[in-house]
């Protein structure tokens, strides 16, 4: 979350809303944006790279930090559509951000925890075994 200051005009006068500039202040902060971003359905945002390091885990063989990020959320993403985990329909590809309607974040958030449920599980019994060797 960001705070934004608006000046509401430029003749520093209180009292006074000069809706032309508030409106350009808007526009050039991106605020506009993001407002029409979310009407169109599509709230949750993520730049690529950032997608790519948070959920890599849930495809075997994509690196965290791929030199194409896109490429390699797109494969995550068919991936997620092929298990019916999320619907193709529900997700769009923009030129540097991945957009998601409301719950499609969630389902992918909740298939990342179980994935790392799994790996936690797994680490726990060979660190159990290891010292259940050690000790006899």
């Amino acid at each position: 979350h960001f705070i934004r200051c608006i000046i509401p005009n430029h003749k520093k006068s209180r009292g006074f809303l000069d809706s032309a500039v508030v409106l350009d202040q808007l526009a050039c902060n991106g605020v506009l944006e993001g407002i029409k971003i979310s009407r169109m359905g599509f709230p949750n945002r993520m730049k690529y790279a950032d997608f790519l390091k948070r959920y890599y885990i849930i495809v075997p063989g994509i690196p965290a930090k791929a030199p194409d990020a896109k490429s390699a959320t797109s494969k995550i993403i068919d991936k997620l559509i092929k298990d019916n985990i999320i619907d193709s329909e529900r997700v769009q590809f923009g030129m540097t951000k991945i957009f998601f309607r409301v719950g499609e974040m969630a389902k992918i958030e909740e298939m990342r925890e179980k994935l790392v449920g799994s790996m936690i599980i797994d680490i726990q019994s060979l660190a159990r075994g290891y010292i259940a060797r050690k000790i006899y």
